[in-house]
């Protein structure tokens, strides 16, 4: 059995040899459908498959409160929830809380301004997380004032220590103040998947019962749940608490229930939908490298009709006949295979020069995929089914044709069968319909995109600076303190050499940073709970406006005089204003702000008082934050201070080429401030429209490829019959038909395929479509214009191919014609 086999293997390989133009062609057919669809498994395995690196993590979830009034259900928890969960809840071995921070480490050379985190003392041993050097946080680290301890990470031991072993016990300075180091993390933690900050210090969350609040939702609670348990019997235990605390606190949590979700699926969910279509379409790619490489096999075989007819008379079984074929589908199959992983490896680096790279949209785990053993063993496997689905057909194709008239004709027409035409008909027709269906998807995220960025987003991006200034809560208390901290910053910066205008803003347009309030109308009834209106509210200071363009369209500016005691000023944004007022009269109307009572570490200190507005600026389009316009209400800094700034600064020249002089200007002002996020304004928004740009280049480029193939396929067919018909072309030109009657023949057969599979194509579109929704902007997923469009491009593509034989065809000699064979 194994030397039979060998020698269909060494049989396969010298046929293959035989037309090595046929050969080449569909090994790179196979190898661009492999290829494409070995790099897109790398990227699933890493994001989607392979198992997150702490042990058992299926067992770690997420405890997320919902909220019916806003239909959120990733509300966070608050001190005091965290402890009555943690003293109530049965289901779990431990739960944690974590919560950003941001911190300033003036120890050594530079201030630098770090992200980090506040975490339950139990956190790392929730997640088993073993450290690189020292020890992880002990439960009495979470206490008042034994809460002086850190955790590095092993990029800011390395960047900022030097790897110093010896940092271990030591005492380093963050905010001011003396921390010991008790641990590194390891080089490759990380438990934030989805963005591309780094947290590079941890901190113990200090909880006590009389100083926990329940209005503060600001945690995002781990749990790991007891062996034996399933999620269901968690979430139910949970369920139940939760039910009992809303009883005890009748005020707290209205309308509000409690969620869990697995860590893996809380961390590529949101990238789900966008790997799942870029699968679906390299899927698609290959089916139609399959047909393609199908209707050059029927071809190869067509022209081999006496061989095998000469086999079957000499004895040779359909068995025996069918296993040599598949044995050279399988040998070709496998040398595209081995071709298509160099295209992997190829596509991979191409993926990873345009995945989306925004601060909250960086997919998860993408930089781990590679081509390891998992992916080739895929590849192989690709190869071997792909061989078998294109080789089938063909092969049984051929050995059910009756060879008589071949070995009395000589095998001259070479023309196949009329079953074997009508199943290259069927594989062209296919791989055009499938050709449509990625075509229209690409042509509507194209129009999308198109759309979005025609948008005008409100601002002037170009030339504008940004940083991040987190000021620390136990050194800043004073309001007064951090207005003046601010106003010093910004006149410092405003004089730095190639800067036209500075200003400072609490969340930058862009970002994805973003809080509501709701406020009140002065003169107007109190609206009911379900109707009080809200909007997005921004700190700033004057020229915040100028330094990022957004225009003021009535009113004026904040200035130095609208100071703590000063009139409580606001201006409003166009949405709101126009919503709530007419555009002339909302100048000189007056609002009440209504916080939550949450103490989010971001809010301002706000005035209880009636505010006046006295301007209304142009809205600012939020991608990242989604579509609708929620209106905003700007606050003046000296009115309404806040530890979380950005400093902004219009430039003459390069933004960035100021960073080192805006850090000795913030450090100027406080020796152990840093600055932190440093990005151009131009910056914020590439990230803003990543995802959809992303998305957009994507299905692009598999839709070109497709078409390619289909355009390919389409020639190949209609330039094998027009060689097959060679005879009969030249005796209808000798009876008296014209060079455009001819041309006109094979035009017309060609283009019947190419309607048929466009139609078909465009069928499938439409049911297809509406999975694109979401990922659309401005457009509609059955958009006729774009789907007019894709059709007479592809209509346009394929009369190019058939044009190409169709016009040979016309150039037949009749008298050579007449000769032929």
């Amino acid at each position: 059995m194994g030397g039979n086999l060998w020698r269909d293997v060494r049989l396969g390989i010298r046929n293959l040899l035989k037309k090595p133009g046929l050969s080449v062609v569909a090994v790179l057919t196979l190898a661009l459908g492999i290829g494409a669809n070995a790099a897109s498994f790398s990227v699933i395995n890493a994001v989607l498959l392979r198992p997150f690196p702490f042990p058992d993590p299926n067992r770690i979830v997420f405890i997320w409160k919902t909220d019916k009034a806003t239909g959120s259900n990733h509300v966070a928890a608050s001190p005091a929830e965290l402890m009555d969960w943690r003293e109530r809840a049965h289901a779990f071995s431990q739960i944690s809380g974590w919560r950003a921070w941001f911190y300033t480490l003036s120890d050594t050379g530079q201030p630098e301004q770090a992200w980090g985190a506040l975490v339950s003392a139990n956190f790392f041993d929730l997640l088993d997380v073993p450290m690189e050097r020292g020890r992880r946080f002990l439960p009495a680290e979470e206490q008042p004032g034994q809460d002086q301890e850190v955790i590095l990470s092993n990029g800011l031991w390395m960047r900022r220590y030097g790897g110093d072993a010896s940092l271990i016990g030591r005492t380093i300075r963050v905010d001011g103040r003396p921390f010991t180091v008790v641990g590194v993390l390891p080089a490759k933690y990380d438990h934030i998947f989805g963005t591309t900050r780094e947290y590079d210090l941890y901190m113990p969350l200090v909880i006590s019962r009389d100083q926990a609040e329940r209005n503060n939702d600001t945690l995002t609670v781990y749990a790991r749940i007891k062996p034996g348990l399933t999620l269901a019997q968690a979430q139910q235990d949970m369920a139940a608490v939760f039910a009992q605390i809303q009883k005890e606190y009748p005020d707290a949590n209205v309308g509000q229930g409690i969620r869990l979700s697995v860590m893996l699926q809380e961390a590529v969910g949101r990238f789900r939908p966008l790997l799942l279509i870029l699968l679906a379409a390299v899927g698609l790619v290959l089916l139609i490298a399959c047909a393609n490489v199908a209707n050059l096999q029927l071809i190869r075989s067509a022209s081999r009709e006496r061989e095998i007819a000469t086999r079957r008379a000499l004895g040779a079984t359909p068995w025996r006949l069918m296993r040599q074929l598949l044995a050279e589908n399988v040998v070709l199959g496998l040398i595209g295979g081995v071709a298509g992983i160099l295209f992997a490896a190829w596509g991979l680096k191409i993926l990873e020069a345009i995945r989306p790279l925004g601060t909250n949209s960086s997919i998860p785990r993408f930089e781990s995929a590679q081509i390891d053993p998992k992916v080739l063993g895929f590849a192989l496997a690709l190869s071997v089914v792909t061989a078998l689905l294109f080789g089938l057909a063909p092969a049984v194709q051929v050995i059910q044709r009756d060879f008589g008239i071949s070995l009395k004709e000589g095998g001259r027409s070479g023309t196949g069968s009329k079953r074997a035409r009508r199943m290259r008909g069927v594989l062209v027709v296919c791989e055009v319909a499938v050709s449509m269906v990625l075509l229209a998807g690409a042509g509507l995220l194209i129009r999308s995109f198109a759309r979005l960025i025609g948008v005008n987003p409100g601002i002037k991006p170009d030339h504008v600076f940004t940083a991040q200034v987190w000021l620390p809560e136990e050194k800043y208390l004073d309001p007064a303190r951090i207005a003046a901290f601010d106003q010093q910053m910004i006149e410092r910066t405003a004089r730095l050499p190639g800067v036209e205008v500075a200003g400072a803003v609490s969340f930058l347009p862009l970002s994805g940073w973003m809080d509501f309030t709701d406020f009140r109308i002065a003169g107007r009834p109190a609206p009911t709970p379900d109707a009080t209106p809200f909007a997005e509210y921004r700190v700033i200071t004057p020229n915040y406006l100028r330094a990022v363009g957004i225009p003021l369209l009535a009113g004026r500016d904040f200035n130095d005089t609208d100071t703590a005691s000063g009139l409580g000023v606001v201006i409003v944004s166009d949405t709101l204003a126009r919503e709530y007022f007419s555009l002339q009269s909302a100048v000189g109307q007056q609002i009440t702000l209504q916080f939550l009572q949450s103490k989010a570490p971001w809010r301002p200190f706000v005035r209880r008082t009636a505010l006046t507005i006295v301007g209304i600026a142009g809205n600012v389009h939020e991608w990242e934050a989604g579509d609708p316009n929620y209106g905003a209400i700007y606050l003046p800094y000296l009115q309404n201070p806040t530890l979380f700034m950005h400093l902004t600064a219009r430039t003459a020249g390069d933004p960035l080429a100021i960073s080192s002089a805006v850090r000795d200007a913030v450090a100027s002002v406080d020796k152990d401030q840093g600055i932190m996020d440093v990005k151009s304004l131009d910056q914020l928004l590439a990230e803003a429209i990543s995802d959809r740009r992303f998305n957009m280049m994507l299905l692009g480029a598999f839709a070109a490829l497709a078409v390619i193939l289909a355009a390919i396929g389409l020639y190949g067919v209609l330039a094998y019959a027009v060689s097959a018909r060679t005879q009969e072309l030249g005796i209808r030109m000798a009876v008296g038909a014209q060079k455009l009657d001819v041309l006109y023949l094979i035009l017309r057969e060609g283009m019947a395929l190419a309607v048929f599979g466009v139609l078909l194509g465009l069928t499938a579109a439409l049911l297809l479509s509406r999975y694109l929704a979401s990922e659309l902007y401005g457009v509609s997923s059955t958009d006729p214009l774009t789907l007019s469009g894709v059709v007479a491009l592809l209509l346009v593509v394929a009369a190019l191919a058939c044009y190409i034989p169709a016009r040979r065809a016309s150039r037949v000699d009749p008298i050579v014609a007449l000769r032929y064979e």
